[in-house]
């Protein structure tokens, strides 16, 4: 597998590929071209040649640390497609683990975690820890398939831990190596035991209290910290919740809906203590819980505007966010929401009532002109600042999630754990900061 094969499969010259493989800061190519080639290197098992990298960067040798492959665990959902946020911070991961030298070799979702198993470790192989890979340790290595319509219905779950930022990751162009199935990460017909395990998002404490029983080696990118029992990098909700928050109280807004998960959330957490803190009363018939996607935020924000009066709506990330905003969209460009003023009929009055009816228009058009203009109700205002988050209309105020810093920080620490570079469990916190758009302001 070389840089022509992946080339040729996304129809892009061999010098595209090889840039948005080598730099980091390679801003040419689209977002697309830049998912094609990704997907194809991950799809011909591309592994870069270190040799080749070694005398790139002008040395006389190789890296001699070894070959790491890496699982990567999103129990929220049934595929990367269903929450944009994990889909970019699944990205930065899978990049970062490629400029180490290292491979995703498999991502195990929902589908996979229903029942609280790990697929891939056998029932005997849970109990033992600090033992001899055997075959009972072996990792399955295969490429997780959306979930059908039918499986999702299945599972109903509302708790979900919020991914365009794309940044190529330095790959040696110089040379290709082809290496056998059994030396590379992706496979799907072989089988191959992770270095380490990267959460994304929250996992349930039997999937949790499992894996640590099979493995040390395991880091999670979250909004709801633990009480560390695994390494963590961790960008506070129920703080990011709170920043939203008080932005909309500030703004004057009283009465305020939210939209997401409400079960064990940081977010719904810091949504209650700001009402709470600002002595506004919790109207429960205004928070609606969702699992958190764009299709459940739409269903819910029609909800809110046919039974409720709002100033404005927290939603818990910015999948919800959008679906919401399209619910308000078509609220507002509906006949009903539109209200013309009705224009005067004057014929067959006197040009004394025409005159007086002329100067009560104008008094009117002052009044309504000397005062600020209402802004659209109600406002929105989310959490994550996903890329489409910029490109939505109008676009959305959201509170920031440092979501491709926390994928690279993930790797640095899963790597440094593996190394022994530390044994205590330890916790790498990211701020959250308010973006403004047109949703709030």
């Amino acid at each position: 597998m070389s840089l022509k094969q992946i080339a040729e499969m996304t129809g892009v010259s061999i010098s595209t590929v090889s840039r948005v493989l080598n730099n980091r800061e390679y801003n040419c190519a689209s977002e697309e071209v830049k998912t094609r080639i990704w997907a194809a290197a991950k799809e011909l098992q591309y592994v870069p040649n270190e040799s080749a990298r070694a005398l790139k960067r002008g040395s006389t040798r190789a890296d001699e640390s070894p070959h790491r492959s890496f699982a990567v665990i999103l129990e929220r959902f049934h595929s990367l497609d269903d929450d944009p946020f994990f889909r970019e911070l699944f990205r930065s991961v899978e990049q970062e683990a490629f400029a180490s030298g290292c491979t995703i070799c498999s991502v195990y979702t929902a589908a996979e975690l229903s029942d609280g198993k790990l697929p891939w470790v056998s029932e005997s192989a849970v109990h033992r820890t600090n033992q001899p890979a055997s075959a009972a340790d072996t990792l399955k290595i295969s490429q997780s398939a959306p979930a059908t319509s039918a499986q999702k219905s299945s599972r109903p779950d509302p708790v979900t831990d919020a991914q365009n930022n794309s940044r190529p990751d330095p790959v040696t162009d110089t040379q290709e190596t082809s290496k056998p199935d059994s030396a590379i990460g992706t496979q799907k017909d072989s089988e191959k035991k992770a270095d380490g395990y990267i959460i994304l998002g929250r996992s349930t404490p039997q999937t949790l209290d499992r894996l640590k029983k099979h493995s040390k080696n395991i880091v999670s990118i979250s909004r709801n910290p633990t009480q560390f029992e695994i390494d963590e990098i961790i960008c506070d909700g129920k703080a990011a919740a709170a920043c939203a928050m008080d932005y909309l109280i500030s703004k004057g807004h009283r009465r305020i809906g939210y939209i997401g998960d409400c079960s064990y959330e940081d977010r719904y957490v810091g949504y209650c203590e700001s009402m709470i803190r600002s002595g506004l009363p919790l109207d429960y018939a205004t928070i609606l819980p969702t699992d958190q996607t764009t299709e459940s935020g739409y269903e819910a924000m029609k909800k809110l505007l046919q039974s409720h009066t709002i100033d404005a709506v927290l939603c818990a990330n910015d999948a919800t966010a959008l679906g919401a905003l399209r619910a308000r969209n078509e609220q507002n460009a509906s006949p009903a929401s539109a209200n013309p003023r009705p224009s005067r009929q004057l014929t067959g009055h006197s040009d004394k009532d025409a005159q007086a009816s002329r100067k009560a228009d104008t008094d009117s058009s002052m009044r309504i002109g000397s005062q600020k203009k209402p802004p659209l109700m109600p406002e929105l205002i989310s959490i994550d600042d996903i890329q489409a988050a910029q490109d939505v209309t109008p676009s959305l105020t959201t509170v920031h999630i440092p979501g491709e810093d926390m994928g690279k920080m993930a790797v640095k620490v899963l790597l440094d754990r593996i190394q022994r570079g530390h044994t205590e469990k330890i916790r790498v916190e990211f701020p959250s900061r308010l973006i403004v758009r047109e949703s709030c302001r």
